[in-house]
């Protein structure tokens, strides 16, 4: 492993600022003059003659006939049903209640106290010590320049037009309804009354007794007997399953790969001290030698020295580890439960039934006899007459008349107006703005907090008893008795009463009616009539207008700014092996030169002759990276 600096690149925001534009509406207030007409009403009056309908009232005699109603008593029977009361003796059925005591058992919920502990959370306040920060407002002022629009007066001269009104006369030809009278026969019907006997029939009541049978329920009680089911409580004590986690240990390979070299003593061949130069070149000969390696003894060897050299060995084996598994196994348990187990019991019941009896009964049937009877009804006749009657008729006359008029002529006329104008004016001011400071402060503030204490409590429970008690039971018992009964019966009874009979005679008779004929009368009167004289009139009113005004306005935002520093990381570094190979030299004789292999940071590294790093597994290499 080897340590190297790579550059890497981070960003950190920093907060700028930057000036924009921002447009605003300043608004404005101008005054403007506007002409408008106005139709102004004005009154007149004029003279017209007018034909009116006058009712002239007359006398008139007229013979009329009218009935006049005669009144006369006359005697009648007829038939009332008198109520009357009968006391009956009816017999009945009544079931008598009877109270016999029975014992029964019961269960009961005694209550006992037991003694329960627990664990109760209480509160308690702290002091600590808090900084926190106030914005502190700050007085300051500033001066600034503002525009104001300053009002004037200006005489301006306008014309405008004046309609002004013209009387005129122009004559016209209309027509007149003249009524007049005339004479005209006319016939008409009159319904005149005549007296006729009529005969017809009446249906007269008369009441028969009549035997009937009918159908009663009565009503009796019997005892049943009937089963009923009881929910019994019963604890049972059931078995189950549940699942429960237990860790359980797997064997399992894994592939390791391990180095199983050794060390070996072997001979290198490196250059002298003295070859090492700048050009770092090592194959140069020896410098005992002056002449080729061929010719050298076999104690002629000054560079070649035995080392240790680590020979590796690879061996990829499998080797067995234990891992922990949570696997769900099923454990049996058991636990009580309550149920209800249904027991089926036998009461006797009382069963209220009826049955039919049949009965006799007399009853009172209506029933109707015809009978001939005579009436005398009053009838009418038509009868055709005729009369002279006074026709009004009107007849068209033609005529002239002379007719007031009005035309309005327009006018040019001038007059002086007064013009309200402004002008723009820059004026400066003290204002008064107020900056806030932030203040840091410090204030104690109470900490709520919490502490466990144990506490003990009474519990109250339930145990199941089992008593017994004396419980009154209630039967019915059937007894007949006697009881008289109230019976409203009805009788016809024949009476007598004296009747108002109206009839009617005819009689003739004379009356006076008023009428009304209808007569045309010439009459003058003045009219008031409404014409609308046009005037022209001005009036101000205000505009507001906006200005466009550009600002600078300062705006904060934010800028990832990147940045690059230096981080030291660890890799994994390959140096090469030196060996040597023999010469074909007898003895231990030299090599040849060119076929050393040598590294010149190789022989200065103290780590040289250090076994090099063990081969990582695959997974090792992995993890690694």
């Amino acid at each position: 492993m080897e340590a190297c600096e790579i550059p890497v690149t981070t960003y950190k925001q920093e907060t700028r600022t930057r000036t924009k534009t921002v447009c605003k509406k300043v608004p404005r207030c101008e005054t403007r003059e506007r002409t408008f007409t106005v139709c102004v009403p004005e009154q007149r009056t004029r003279k017209e003659t007018y034909n009116v309908k006058v009712k002239v009232p007359y006398t008139e005699e007229q013979t009329y006939t009218v009935r006049v109603p005669v009144c006369t008593q006359v005697e009648q029977c007829y038939k009332v049903p008198v109520k009357y009361t009968e006391q009956v003796a009816k017999q009945y059925t009544v079931c008598v209640p009877k109270k016999e005591m029975r014992t029964e058992t019961y269960q009961v919920k005694v209550p006992y106290q037991e003694t329960k502990s627990y664990t109760v959370m209480v509160p308690y306040t702290e002091q600590v010590e808090q900084k926190y920060k106030v914005c502190v407002p700050v007085l300051r002022k500033r001066t600034e320049t503002y525009t104001v629009q300053v009002p004037y007066t200006e005489q301006v001269q306008k014309q405008y037009t004046v309609m002004v009104p013209e009387r005129r006369m122009r004559t016209e030809n209309y027509k007149v309804s003249v009524p007049y009278k005339e004479a005209k026969s006319q016939t008409y019907t009159v319904r005149v009354p005549y007296v006729e006997t009529q005969a017809y029939t009446v249906r007269v009541p008369y009441t028969e007794q009549q035997q009937v049978q009918y159908t009663v329920c009565v009503p009796y009680s019997e005892c049943v007997e009937q089963k009923y089911t009881v929910r019994v409580p019963v604890r049972e004590t059931k078995t189950g399953t549940r699942l429960v986690a237990k860790c359980v240990p797997v064997t399992k390979t894994r592939t390791v790969t391990q180095d199983m070299g050794s060390w070996q003593e072997q001979t290198s061949v490196s250059a002298p001290a003295d070859a090492e130069g700048d050009d770092g070149n090592a194959g140069e000969g020896c410098s005992g030698c002056d002449s080729g390696c061929s010719g050298c003894q076999s104690d002629c060897n000054p560079c070649a020295k035995p080392c240790k050299v680590w020979v590796p060995n690879l061996v990829t084996k499998e080797v067995p580890c234990t891992t922990y598994e949570t696997k769900m196994v099923e454990q049996p348990y058991t636990y009580t439960c309550a149920s209800f187990a249904c027991e089926e019991r036998t009461r006797m019941v009382p069963v209220r039934k009826f049955r039919n009896e049949t009965r006799t009964r007399t009853i009172k049937v209506c029933k109707f006899r015809a009978e001939e009877r005579t009436r005398c009804v009053t009838k009418y006749r038509c009868e055709q007459r005729c009369r002279e009657v006074m026709v009004t008729k009107c007849r068209l006359e033609d005529r002239t008349r002379e007719v007031p008029y009005c035309v309005m002529v327009p006018v040019q006329r001038t007059r002086t107006i007064c013009v309200r104008k402004c002008r723009a004016e820059e004026r400066t001011r003290e204002v008064c703005f107020t900056e806030n400071t932030v203040e840091e402060r410090t204030r104690m503030v109470c900490v709520r907090k919490v502490r466990p204490v144990e506490k003990t409590c009474q519990v109250t429970k339930c145990r199941l008893e089992t008593r017994t008690r004396e419980v009154p039971v209630c039967k019915l018992v059937r007894e007949t008795r006697t009881r008289m009964v109230p019976v409203c019966k009805t009788r016809l009874e024949t009476r007598t009463r004296m009747v108002n009979k109206v009839s009617f005679k005819c009689e003739q008779r004379t009356r006076c009616i008023q009428k009304c004929r209808i007569e045309c009368q010439p009459r003058e009167r003045e009219v008031c009539y409404t014409v609308m004289v046009p005037q022209k009139r001005t009036e101000k009113y205000n505009v507001t207008l906006y200005d466009t005004v550009t600002e600078e306005v300062p705006e904060t935002y934010t800028v990832c700014v990147p940045h690059t520093e230096m981080r030291t990381v660890q890799r994994r570094v390959c140096r090469p092996v030196y060996t040597s190979t023999g010469c074909g030299c007898s003895g231990d004789g030299c090599g040849d030169p060119s076929d050393v292999t040598a590294d010149a940071d190789s022989h200065d590294d103290a780590d040289s002759h250090a076994p090099p790093a063990p081969v990582a597994s695959e997974d090792e290499a992995t993890d690694e990276i």
